[in-house]
C-alpha cells in the first residue's frame, strides 16, 4: 500500500546520507592529518613541537573552559530535518497522477494518506538522526570536540521545538501540494523564501495595520516559532508566546496541517 512511498523515502535518505557524509570525511581528514609546529626556546635549546588541528582545538577549549551545548547540535540537525520534511511533504501529490489506480486499492483514501504519512514521519525522524549522529557528531569527533559537549535541561525543549517545526512544515507543504498537485516540488522549494520572507517582515518598519496582518500570518508559519526555549520558560522566539505555549502551538499546527492534507486528498477528483 505504501511501498512506493517507502522507496521514495529510502532514495531520498540515501542521497541525504551521502551529502552529510562528505563534510564529515573532509573534517576527519583535516582534523587528523593537518599538522603544524610550534618552536620554543632558542639556539641549541630550541624545541619544535608538532600538533594536529584536533590537539589545537582541545587545548584551546581546555584553556578557555569552553563547551558546546547539546541543544545547539540538536538545532543543526533539526534544520536538516526541516529541509527533508519540506521535500517529503510533496511526495503524496505524486500519487495524484494516477489516482484511479491508487483509489482502487482495498483501503479508504484516509488510510491510504495516513499510511504515506507514517512512512514520511519515519523518514523525518531518520533524517534528524542521520544529521545528528553521522553529521554533527562525526564533525565533532573529527575535530576532537565531543568531550566538550554539555547536556542541560534545554535539550528536551529544543527537541520538542525542532520536532514540532519539522512536522508542521511537512504538514504545510503536504496540504499545499494537495491543493495544487501539479507542481509539488515547486511548492516545496518556493515555501522556503515565502516563509522566511514572512518571518523577516515581522521586524520590518511597516505600517501598524500591515504589521498586525504579518504577525497573524506568522502564527501559521512554522519557521516563525523557532528560537531558543529555556527550561525555565523564557525564550527568544519571534512570536509573543512563552516557550511551552510556543511548542504546543507548533505541534497543533502539525496536527491541523496534516488533517487538512488528508481531507484534501480524500476530496480530490483527479
Amino acid at each position: 500500500m505504501s511501498y512506493p512511498e517507502l522507496l521514495r523515502v529510502q532514495r531520498l535518505l540515501l542521497v541525504f546520507t551521502i551529502i552529510v557524509a562528505i563534510p564529515v570525511v573532509v573534517t576527519v581528514c583535516v582534523g587528523f592529518f593537518s599538522h603544524g609546529t610550534v618552536s620554543t626556546g632558542a639556539g641549541a635549546h630550541t624545541l619544535i613541537t608538532s600538533y594536529s588541528l584536533r590537539d589545537s582545538i582541545a587545548e584551546q577549549f581546555t584553556r578557555e573552559r569552553k563547551s558546546v551545548p547539546f541543544f545547539a547540535l540538536e538545532s543543526i540537525a533539526g534544520l536538516a530535518a526541516l529541509v527533508i520534511a519540506s521535500i517529503l511533504g510533496g511526495f503524496l501529490a505524486n500519487e495524484r497522477s494516477h489516482t484511479p489506480l491508487a483509489w482502487t486499492k482495498p483501503v479508504s483514501r484516509e488510510r491510504f494518506a495516513l499510511a504515506y504519512m507514517g512512512v514520511d514521519a519515519a523518514g523525518i525522524v531518520a533524517s534528524f538522526l542521520i544529521a545528528l549522529v553521522l553529521g554533527v557528531f562525526g564533525i565533532m569527533w573529527g575535530l576532537g570536540m565531543i568531550r566538550f559537549t554539555t547536556v542541560d535541561p534545554d535539550v528536551w525543549t529544543t527537541l520538542l521545538l525542532v520536532g514540532g517545526g519539522a512536522f508542521a512544515y511537512y504538514g504545510l507543504v503536504r496540504a499545499a501540494s494537495q491543493a495544487f498537485p501539479e507542481r509539488p516540488s515547486a511548492i516545496a522549494g518556493a515555501s522556503w523564501p515565502i516563509l522566511l520572507g514572512l518571518a523577516a517582515m515581522h521586524a520590518a518598519p511597516i505600517p501598524t495595520a500591515l504589521h498586525d496582518i504579518i504577525v497573524a500570518l506568522n502564527f501559521l508559519n512554522p519557521l516563525a516559532y523557532f528560537g531558543r526555549v529555556e527550561s525555565n520558560g523564557s525564550d527568544t522566539g519571534l512570536l509573543p508566546l512563552a516557550g511551552p505555549l510556543r511548542i504546543a502551538c507548533l505541534w497543533l499546527l502539525a496536527v491541523v496541517y496534516g488533517a487538512v492534507a488528508v481531507v484534501l486528498y480524500r476530496r480530490a477528483e483527479a
